[in-house]
């Protein structure tokens, strides 16, 4: 069986790139998912890679629902990694219709508008590829160099003999709509920068936005030059633009500026085993060469020079050929001017054989065997401070850079994904006998739990019971726990439980059988008037049998969608929030219209974290006690008895 882990994928909280994603954001998300699956008929669910890269696929992400506590709101989602051949058979099938769909269903609706504008006839289907990535582009080899010569000609006056654009000239022609991507106005289209700037140097991938951030910061400073290489085969649609979220966190090193006192000759840092699975990086190589005297009409200076590259270990998805795909740094130093004067970066990419020579070779041994194509430059006067922005920001995921120049080992992002292994719940066995004293721990705050799923209840009132096994260890039967008390006569009364028995588990806690509600005449205020009703039971069931804490969960429909919200914790905090629950949710609205409200409610009546992050029953959609096959009291109808006896099932002692 796959792996599965439990993992929190994303919260409401500001995060450590200082972005805030709301709660009704963040559910809204789930809700267009979800809408967006059943449409197209697709798995729920989305596809995991290794570090955002859409080449490296290990496994399948599902979210489970919005865990709200008194300290925030968590997205709870669960991943399966496959472990057998057969496993990742079918991953592979599921993520390439995954993205088939992804990238022809989102992309229908402005391809059009997108073939109008650029030249029907030179958007045939054999030659041109239709992607979704930041936003409905056109993929087809030099297409956006021949719409824009003077952009991409090294013939033209801004566009330099390695091929790359005067970055000034290009922004006062295009307007920036995000880093490294360009409106042209007059046509509507999008340029932008080439594709090494993305993992696997693919397409698919989205662009390094730390780098292409800084680069436009630096490029302000009028004492440089800016250039850098657009993506000559790629136009996209504007209207269709989004921010890809990426949740990595990267920042610049912490290092000296003192760049004279460093060393001269190479160094190499060989990658950790996380760094290596992770961004499949082998070792970086820095060399600084000797300081050298260069006479000009300024008179002589004497000048440091530098050189990196970093070694990889899997070859570039956007690359033909198995070919290795390296980037590369070399900048220049004026040791009189104390700062750089000079500052690019390329990809090397080297086909499989010569990268085997190079990968066992020092850099200044190393020659130029490769396939060279520089990607940005900047010559003037160049801040140490803002190279090193840039210098790590262009190796972005590279701790070995930072490593390198000395920032705080324990500074060094760890990039791998926060989650934990599902364990199957533990059994606990609870004595018939024991008291039923209130358990009012402050361990247990209050929280609740959103799950969204296709569906649709039958009748106008349901429930869920689970089915235990019977005294003689051969037959089952179906069972609510209730608590046998208020809560059971009112269930009863309203429901034909005949065949369903009751039971009550005495360790002052009460998991609530699962309530569903549908979308009868009189909906939601017919639902509203038995969730009060059930409300007052409860208050009289606490009292009378000492329940300290409640679970419990209520289900219904809302456009194509089953919404179920699960409460747990101590009765004195939940009781009051079950009252007024619907004063609060609006069952005939999204849950992302309410979830804000929700959650400030829990926080007012209970201000505190959930103890260790508990999660138990998410993996059900709903929030239980995570106490397994609970042994209680159970109380059987009169007419499931008589069936159970007549049967020889149930053996009933008169004594």
């Amino acid at each position: 069986m796959a792996k599965r882990s439990l993992a929190i994928f994303n919260s409401d909280q500001v995060n450590r790139a200082k972005m805030c994603v709301p709660a009704s954001a963040l559910m809204e998300a789930e809700e267009s998912h979800v809408a967006y699956v059943m449409k197209q008929g697709l798995p729920r669910g989305l596809p995991v890679n290794f570090q955002h890269d859409m080449h490296r696929l290990i496994g399948w992400s599902l979210t489970l629902g919005h865990f709200i506590d008194g300290s925030m709101v968590r997205v709870v989602g669960l991943i399966e990694e496959p472990e057998t051949e057969a496993e990742w058979s079918r991953l592979r099938s599921v993520g390439k219709r995954f993205w088939e769909d992804h990238h022809t269903a989102e992309t229908a609706v402005l391809r059009m508008e997108v073939e109008q504008r650029v030249d029907p006839e030179v958007l045939d289907e054999a030659s041109t590829v239709f992607l979704r990535v930041e936003t409905s582009v056109a993929a087809r080899k030099d297409l956006a160099a021949n719409l824009y010569p003077e952009l991409f000609a090294t013939s033209s006056e801004h566009v330099d003999k390695d091929g790359l654009t005067d970055y000034r000239y290009l922004i006062r022609q295009l307007k920036v709509v995000g880093p490294g991507i360009f409106l042209d106005e007059r046509r509507q289209l999008l340029l932008f920068a080439h594709r090494f700037f993305r993992r696997s140097l693919s397409h698919r991938n989205k662009l390094n936005e730390y780098f292409l951030t800084s680069f436009a910061d630096v490029a302000r400073n009028e004492k440089t030059r800016p250039r850098i290489r657009l993506d000559p085969d790629l136009v996209g649609h504007p209207g269709d633009l989004k921010e890809l979220l990426e949740f990595e966190y990267w920042h610049g090193p912490r290092y000296s500026d003192d760049v004279a006192s460093i060393p001269s000759g190479v160094t190499v840092h060989k990658a950790s085993e996380q760094t290596r699975e992770y961004e499949g990086v082998d070792k970086t190589q820095v060399w600084w060469k000797s300081p050298e005297t260069r006479t000009s009409g300024e008179g002589a200076k004497n000048y440091r020079t530098l050189e990196i590259e970093e070694l990889v270990d899997l070859p570039a998805a956007g690359l033909p050929g198995d070919r290795y795909g390296c980037r590369y740094a070399h900048a220049e130093y004026s040791l009189d001017d104390t700062c750089i004067t000079h500052f690019d970066g390329a990809i090397r990419a080297y086909l499989a054989e010569p990268y085997l020579t190079r990968i066992d070779q020092n850099i200044d041994h190393a020659g130029k065997n490769s396939e060279y194509t520089k990607l940005f430059r900047f010559d003037g006067e160049l801040p140490i401070d803002s190279w090193k922005r840039l210098l790590s920001d262009y190796f972005r995921g590279n701790p070995l850079i930072p490593e390198y120049l000395g920032a705080p080992s324990d500074e060094l992002p760890y990039e791998g994904p926060d989650k934990r292994a599902v364990e199957p719940p533990a059994s606990e066995s609870v004595a018939a006998d024991e008291p039923l004293d209130p358990v009012l721990s402050a361990e247990e705050p209050l929280c609740v739990f959103i799950h969204l799923g296709p569906g649709r209840p039958l009748g106008a009132l349901g429930l869920v019971p689970r089915h235990v096994s019977l005294p003689d260890g051969k037959h089952t039967v179906a069972v609510m726990e209730t608590g046998i008390g208020e809560v059971d006569e009112l269930l009863r009364a309203r429901l034909s439980l005949a065949s369903v028995a009751s039971m009550r588990v005495p360790d002052g806690r009460l998991e609530l059988v699962r309530l569903l509600f549908g979308a009868s005449a009189g909906f939601p205020g017919t639902m509203y008037q038995q969730v009060q009703d059930l409300a007052e039971a409860l208050t009289k069931d606490v009292s009378k049998l000492g329940i300290g804490s409640i679970a419990l969960s209520l289900t219904w429909p809302q456009s194509e969608m089953l919404t179920t919200l699960s409460m747990r914790g101590q009765s004195e905090l939940l009781l009051p929030l079950l009252s007024k629950l619907f004063s609060i949710v609006d069952a005939t609205k999204p849950a992302s219209d309410w979830i804000e409200a929700l959650s400030s409610a829990v926080k007012e009546l209970s201000p505190l974290a959930n103890r260790n992050g508990e999660l138990d029953g998410v993996l059900d959609g709903v929030l239980s006690f995570g106490r397994g096959e609970a042994e209680g009291e159970v109380m059987y109808p009169p007419e499931l008895t008589k069936e159970l006896v007549e049967k020889g099932i149930l053996r009933v002692d008169c004594s």
